[in-house]
C-alpha cells in the first residue's frame, strides 16, 4: 500500500507531574511527526499539576507554534483532561499518549502504518511492563472491575496510546457529550488493532495511580454523573492561554483591567462601544468583577510579545450554546494588515471547538462601515427584521464559520 501523509495530525497529552518529562517528550515527538503528516500540533493539558508543568508548556507555546497549551482551573484527572484537549484538536487523526516517557514517540510510524490498513483505532500494547508486582496487581484489578461491567475482556497491556480516526471524535461528542473520552463507550463498529511495543521508563519513576485511584477511575467511567456534564464543567472553568495563527490570547486578570481601561477611555475606541462615557478605575474594577465569571471569556491580544487589545466572547448561553463576541486593536499599525483575521480565526477557534458554541453575535455601529466590512468578510451576516437602530446585530453560525475558516486558514499556511 502506497503511503499517505496526513494533512494535519493532532498529538493530545494530558499532563500531570510532567514538569521533568515535557521538554523531552517534544523533542522526540517532533523528529518523528513530520514522517505522518505534512502538518501537525501538540495539544498539552496541564490538570493542575502540583509542579512546574504549566510553566513548562507556556515555555514551549511561546517558542513553538504547533504547540497549544491548556490550563485546569483544578485537577478533573487524566480521562477529563484528555476530552478538554480533544474540543481543540483539529487533526484527521488524533494520537493520545502519556507525558512521562512510557510512551515513545518512535513507536509512532508503527502505530501510523498499521492504521494505513484501514483500521479505525491503533492502539500500543505494551510486551515488557516495566513494573512492580504491586502495580500489576492495582492493574489487574481495575481491568477485572473494567471487564466485568462492560462485558468487554479489556487488556492490561493496553493503555491511553493510541491513534484514532477523525469520525471518531465527531460521532463520540454527537453521542456522548456528557461523559470524558473512553474507547470504553465506543459502541459504534469501529475496527480497532493493536501493535507491540516496548514501554518506556517512566520520567516520574512511579505511578501517580493507586488502588483506591484506580478504583475511582474506573467508577467514575462506568458511572458517568448524569446531573452534571463533566465537559461542561471543564468548559466553564477553563484558563486558557489560546495560541494559533501567530497570535496569543491570554485571559484577562486584574492585574491587567487598568491598561483595558485606558484603551477604553481613548476616543478612537470608545466613539464604536455601545457605552461610550468615561470610565473610572472604581467603575472599571465593578464591571471586571461582573465579567469575571465562567459565562463570559476576556483576552488580551499578545503579538510579537506586545499587547495590542481585547477581544471576548460574552453572555454565554450554555443551552442554546450562543455568545456575543466584540474586539478593538488599541495599536492602529496593526489595522491595515492580516492581524484582525488571525485574531478572529484565533478566537473563533476557541468558541467553535472548545467552548462548541453554535452561533456568535456581535453588535456593530450602522455608522463604522469598516467595521461591516471586515466582519462580512469573516462570515457574519445582518440579522433579519430589525429596527433601524445605532446598533444592528450580526451572527454567524457554527457551519459558516468552518466554511469561511477553512478559506482564510489556507491564506495563512501556505
Amino acid at each position: 500500500m502506497k503511503k499517505l501523509l496526513l494533512h494535519k495530525l493532532s498529538v493530545l497529552i494530558p499532563v500531570y507531574l510532567g514538569e521533568s518529562s515535557i521538554e523531552l517528550l517534544i523533542d522526540k515527538l517532533e523528529k518523528v511527526l513530520l514522517s505522518i503528516a505534512t502538518d501537525y500540533e501538540i495539544i498539552l493539558v496541564n490538570d493542575a499539576s502540583p509542579d512546574n508543568s504549566w510553566q513548562k508548556i507556556n515555555y514551549l507555546c511561546q517558542n513553538n507554534k504547533r504547540i497549544k497549551g491548556i490550563n485546569l482551573s483544578r485537577n478533573f484527572g487524566q480521562h477529563a483532561a484528555i476530552s478538554a484537549g480533544l474540543k481543540y484538536a483539529f487533526g484527521e487523526k488524533f494520537i493520545i499518549m502519556d507525558c512521562d516517557l512510557q510512551d515513545n514517540p518512535l513507536d509512532l510510524p508503527s502505530l501510523w502504518k498499521k492504521s494505513q490498513e484501514g483500521y479505525d483505532i491503533v492502539m500500543a500494547r505494551r510486551i515488557n511492563r516495566k513494573e512492580s508486582i504491586r502495580k500489576r496487581f492495582i492493574s489487574w484489578s481495575f481491568h477485572q472491575i473494567l471487564s466485568w461491567k462492560t462485558g468487554w475482556k479489556t487488556d492490561p497491556a493496553i493503555a491511553n496510546y493510541a491513534i484514532y480516526d477523525r469520525k471518531i471524535l465527531e460521532e463520540y461528542y454527537a453521542n456522548h457529550k456528557n461523559k470524558a473520552f473512553s474507547v470504553l463507550n465506543l459502541k459504534q463498529n469501529y475496527t480497532f488493532a493493536t501493535v507491540d511495543v516496548i514501554q518506556g521508563m517512566s520520567a516520574r519513576g512511579k505511578s501517580s495511580y493507586t488502588l483506591p485511584k484506580l478504583f475511582s477511575l474506573a467508577f467514575s467511567l462506568l458511572f458517568p454523573k448524569k446531573n452534571k456534564s463533566t465537559l461542561y464543567t471543564i468548559e466553564k472553568t477553563l484558563n486558557i492561554t489560546v495560541e494559533d495563527y501567530g497570535v496569543r490570547l491570554i485571559p484577562l486578570n486584574g492585574e491587567k483591567i487598568e491598561i483595558v481601561r485606558q484603551w477604553r477611555n481613548d476616543p478612537k475606541i470608545s466613539q464604536y462601544m455601545v457605552y461610550q462615557e468615561y470610565i473610572t478605575p472604581e467603575m472599571q474594577q465593578k464591571w471586571f468583577e461582573s465579567i469575571n465569571n465562567p459565562n463570559n471569556h476576556y483576552f488580551i491580544i499578545e503579538l510579537e510579545k506586545k499587547e495590542i487589545g481585547l477581544i471576548n466572547i460574552k453572555d454565554i448561553d450554555y443551552i442554546q450554546m450562543t455568545g456575543e463576541c466584540g474586539l478593538f486593536i488599541y495599536e492602529d499599525s496593526y489595522l491595515n494588515s492580516d492581524t484582525p483575521f488571525r485574531i478572529s480565526m484565533c478566537m473563533g477557534d476557541f468558541s467553535t471547538f472548545l467552548l462548541n458554541l453554535h452561533t456568535s453575535r456581535i453588535h456593530i455601529l450602522k455608522s463604522n462601515k469598516k467595521a461591516i466590512k471586515y466582519n462580512e468578510m469573516i462570515g457574519y451576516k445582518l440579522a433579519e427584521n430589525q429596527e433601524d437602530k445605532e446598533y444592528q446585530l450580526y451572527y454567524i453560525t457554527k457551519n459558516a464559520y468552518l466554511r469561511r475558516r477553512e478559506y482564510i486558514s489556507n491564506l495563512f499556511y501556505q
